[in-house]
């Protein structure tokens, strides 16, 4: 996973999380940590928190001398609309807001802006193979989100990297898969995502490096019984 959207390197991540899928609140690999609010046969609203990794920006060659990437912590509402619904499969339309915060739990915390996250995801259930769900997602975020990772203030300006000034707009499209494939008392699953930032709005920053990102994860789930 990479430091932050745009940049040229990124890290390898271990965290125990726990599943809980109930009827009104779920922890899962999939939507993080959500819960329902309304629901019928074609609209589903909830909401939604996830959050992304802190980071030393002394790691960060582009980011060195400036402060660091705190917790990134996002919640707020989603909406789906199925497109289509049948006992294997399922067509959707998604569109999550989420509010942010960056904080370090200790003396450091900003309110980090709005992130929209409209896309559409296909899900297909199988009952030996698991089930598979395809993704095609955007990302629209608000000045202070983009300020906080392609923002050079005046004091953190180098030789190699000028000041420049972030502002509001389009980041990239996401594109990938999640997988859960069953077995007896525990599952295995699999996520791709690649993140396509060549029309972001802040692509000239110097922080911003890479337009293309990727993403795998691997998670083992035990069934406890509980």
């Amino acid at each position: 996973m990479n430091d932050y959207p745009g940049a040229a390197q990124g890290r390898l991540r271990f965290l125990p999380f726990p599943v809980y899928r109930g009827s009104a609140f779920r922890i899962d690999r999939i939507s993080g940590v959500s819960g329902d609010v309304f629901a019928n046969t074609r609209f589903d609203f909830s909401w939604n928190f996830i959050f992304q990794f802190p980071t030393d920006s002394e790691s960060i060659p582009v980011r060195q001398g400036m402060p660091d990437l705190d917790w990134l912590l996002s919640i707020g509402p989603q909406m789906k609309y199925f497109i289509f619904v049948s006992p294997t499969q399922s067509l959707f339309f998604r569109f999550p807001i989420r509010l942010n915060g960056c904080t370090n739990f200790a003396e450091r915390s900003r309110f980090c802006g709005v992130v929209f996250n409209p896309g559409f995801r296909h899900s297909i259930r199988h009952a030996g193979l698991g089930e598979l769900t395809f993704r095609a997602e955007s990302l629209f975020q608000s000045s202070e989100y983009q300020q906080y990772f392609y923002e050079v203030q005046d004091q953190y300006v180098t030789p190699t990297r000028p000041s420049y000034h972030a502002r509001a707009g389009f980041l990239g499209f996401i594109y990938g898969f999640f997988h859960t494939l069953p077995f007896e008392g525990w599952n295995l699953s699999t996520s791709f995502n690649i993140y396509d930032y060549s029309l972001a709005v802040n692509q000239d920053s110097p922080l911003f490096i890479h337009k293309t990102n990727y993403s795998l994860l691997l998670a083992v789930t035990f069934d406890l019984g509980i």
